[in-house]
């Protein structure tokens, strides 16, 4: 029953007024993990973003991460992003941004929740100009 609502939600969506003047986009990504130990996984995801209906790259990402499980409930992490963003020119320019973060997960049955903080410290190139910018951000999951 689920899957027929979401089936029909999506086709409605498809075809309404405002989707038809809207500019596509489509993202795409892959990835890799490697666990070297039981507690320690290295990640690399690649990203691709297309917009103005599917037909200028609107930005390239490479994302590396390695995070540590301390304990069951508590973890590590760290990672570097490489983008190339495209400005309103169109044209790619790249930044950087490095995070380190922490996240705390509790399960309550078949609940689990958790919280992330994460610092992230981000450079973009912006007409000749480096922009640097400090993030703490929180997430709550519940899964």
């Amino acid at each position: 029953m689920t899957h027929r609502l979401l089936f029909l939600l999506f086709f409605s969506l498809l075809g309404s007024q405002s989707a038809i003047g809207a500019d596509a986009q489509v993202w795409i990504n892959a990835g890799m993990r490697y666990k070297p130990t039981k507690k320690v996984s290295l990640n690399v995801n690649q990203h691709l973003r297309l917009d103005q209906n599917v037909s200028r790259v609107q930005g390239i990402l490479t994302d590396l991460s390695v995070s540590w499980r301390a304990k069951k409930w508590f973890r590590l992490g760290g990672g570097y992003r490489f983008q190339m963003d495209s400005n309103k020119d169109g044209l790619l320019l790249p930044g950087h941004r490095l995070h380190i973060q922490a996240r705390l997960k509790h399960g309550f049955g078949p609940v689990d929740l958790s919280y992330r903080l994460r610092f992230q410290e981000t450079l973009e190139h912006d007409e000749g100009e480096i922009d640097a910018r400090h993030t703490m951000r929180n997430r709550i999951g519940v899964d």
